[in-house]
């Protein structure tokens, strides 16, 4: 075994930059993965929002829960709760997005020049296909999550209901995600994607800007994965990547197994 006292001058200098160079790729990814997080909550509740309206059973229509303004509580308030949850994520990945270009000038470096342009296109197509917001919008956004302590899902929807720019921008939010009508087989296989998109789905239309969102914020999860397995060599990760099992699998399974809900509280999708 080669001991350091052993290892001469000129090769500790070598020693010492791809150390450097390691903590570099590290730090890189850690704000590659800050973003990856809210850009997978957001692809995830576009979905949802999609596919609860898609159940045919209807299992939150009379729900002993009452709807928010006392009324009895419906599939479309269940669904327009997740879009309540999408445009939290989405503010947060506006907000991560606008810190990596703070501190690392917003160069993405990767393997590749062609995973570069991949990665930034990805990051750029979320933000374009969400057309009902200009850039002073994902201005606003960002600004309301800034002023929330610990940038709380919850304070940060207080926050944005309690001004008319905030009023305003929801109604367009939820007005944009009401065009979807796309339709898919569940649960979707995660060996495909992250989420279901006209890629793998006929009754997905390609044009759909919300889906064009949910595909893109697939894409952008993908290349982080598969660019960290080829960095982090080290881990001698030669396996394919494993996704794990979709929000969508996990949600068919539980109503499988549950008679209809007769509360929220049941439903793991309620919490």
């Amino acid at each position: 075994m080669l001991s350091f006292s052993m290892i001469t001058p000129r090769s500790r200098v070598l020693s010492f930059s791809m150390i450097v160079y390691t903590v570099q790729w590290m730090e890189r990814f850690e704000a590659y993965y800050r973003i990856w997080t809210p850009v997978y909550a957001l692809g995830a509740d576009l979905t949802a929002f999609r596919s609860t309206l898609l159940e045919e059973d209807r299992p939150y229509d009379n729900a002993e829960e009452l709807g928010p303004g006392g009324e009895p509580y419906t599939q479309e308030d269940q669904a327009d709760g997740y879009a309540q949850y999408a445009l939290y994520w989405y503010a947060e990945f506006e907000w991560e997005l606008r810190q990596f270009m703070t501190r690392h000038g917003g160069m993405w470096l990767f393997s590749d020049g062609t995973t570069e342009t991949a990665v930034a296109d990805a990051v750029y197509r979320i933000s374009w296909h969400i057309n009902p917001f200009n850039e002073r919008d994902q201005s606003f956004l960002r600004g309301v999550l800034q002023d929330v302590r610990g940038h709380e899902m919850h304070g940060f929807l207080q926050a944005v209901a309690r001004t008319h720019i905030g009023q305003v921008a929801c109604a367009q939010w939820i007005n944009w995600l009401r065009n979807c009508s796309c339709k898919w087989s569940e649960p979707v296989s995660r060996n495909q994607e992250h989420f279901p998109t006209s890629r793998h789905e006929a009754r997905i239309a390609p044009e759909c800007q919300v889906h064009c969102v949910i595909e893109a914020c697939g894409d952008y999860c993908d290349l982080i994965d598969q660019e960290w397995r080829k960095i982090a060599d080290w881990y001698h990760l030669d396996e394919p990547i494993r996704r794990g099992r979709s929000p969508e699998e996990l949600y068919a399974e539980w109503q499988s197994s549950h008679v209809r809900r007769g509360t929220l509280d049941e439903s793991p999708a309620g919490k």
